[in-house]
This record gives structure tokens, C-alpha cells and sequence, in this order.
């Protein structure tokens, strides 16, 4: 059962936000899937994560626009398939995964200064606390970074 983090953007822009997951994952040497609903969005993301900061790199690619989608090691896509074999998931907004189990993390990204999506991610850390997977809470700091605030079962792992 995969661990599930909720972040909070509260500082930045979306794009912004995602680089400093981005970032703080490939530090980690895991590989992230980003699943979107629609290739245009995907775009238009990749574009921004191009030029987001003058001194950043962050390897990615959107899916079917090169032969080699198996080897990034940040993909966005609008399918299912995880092509990159990442161990990391991420769901920006409110998007919801009913595909294939084998990703070790899963990230919902949201924006909190929406209200209807903060509504929306308290009911959904609900259902997946009732439903034991091991949770934790991140919020950004002044400078964007991501501190984690809470965690939930994390005692099931370690039963296990």
C-alpha cells in the first residue's frame, strides 16, 4: 500500500511548487509519474518547468513526444501506463488514481488557497486514513520549501 502525501501550496505558484517536489524527489533518486488529464496541460507545464529559474534543470519529458519516455526520470502523461517505472505518483489539483497499485508514493499537490479543493483534500486524507495507508502533511515555508506538518498511520507500516 502506497504512503500518501498531501501538499499544500500556500506560497507559490503551481509550476513552482511542483519544481521544489520535483527537485526534492530526483534528490531522493526517485522517479516521478505525473498524471494529468490532458496532454495540453502536460505541455504547458513542461514548457514552465523549462524555464521556471535561470540556474534549474529538471530532466522530464511528456509522453509520446520522444522515443524515450522509459528513461525520464520525470514523465507527465495523461495515460495509466507507468512507462518510466517510477516509484512516485504525483496528482496535481484534485485528480483521483483508480490505475495500477505499484507506485511506493503517491502526492496529491493542491492548492489550499482554494477553498473547494481544501474541502476536497481534508474529506480525501479521511478516506484514505480510514482506508490505513500511511499519510503525511506538507505545507511550504516562506521560501517555497516543503516541511512536512503531520502524519497518520504511520504505525501500520511498522506492524507490518
Amino acid at each position: 500500500m502506497p504512503e500518501i502525501c498531501y501538499y499544500h501550496i500556500q506560497q507559490a505558484d503551481f509550476v513552482t511548487a511542483l519544481a521544489r517536489l520535483l527537485e526534492d524527489m530526483l534528490s531522493q533518486q526517485k522517479r516521478c509519474f505525473i498524471w494529468l488529464e490532458n496532454l495540453a496541460d502536460a505541455q504547458n507545464i513542461s514548457e514552465k518547468l523549462w524555464t521556471f529559474e535561470d540556474d534549474a534543470f529538471i530532466p522530464h519529458g511528456v509522453i509520446g513526444q520522444s522515443a524515450h519516455d522509459a528513461n525520464q526520470p520525470v514523465l507527465f502523461s495523461d495515460q495509466r501506463e507507468n512507462v518510466n517505472v517510477a516509484q512516485v505518483l504525483i496528482l496535481p489539483h484534485q485528480l483521483d488514481w483508480d490505475g495500477p497499485d505499484e507506485f511506493t508514493q503517491i502526492c496529491r499537490l493542491f492548492d489550499g488557497r482554494n477553498p473547494d479543493r481544501l474541502v476536497l483534500m481534508r474529506q480525501n486524507w479521511q478516506k484514505d486514513k480510514q482506508a490505513g495507508h500511511k499519510l503525511s502533511y506538507w505545507q511550504q515555508d516562506n521560501s517555497g520549501a516543503w516541511l512536512v506538518k503531520s502524519r497518520a498511520n504511520a504505525e501500520t507500516e511498522a506492524k507490518a
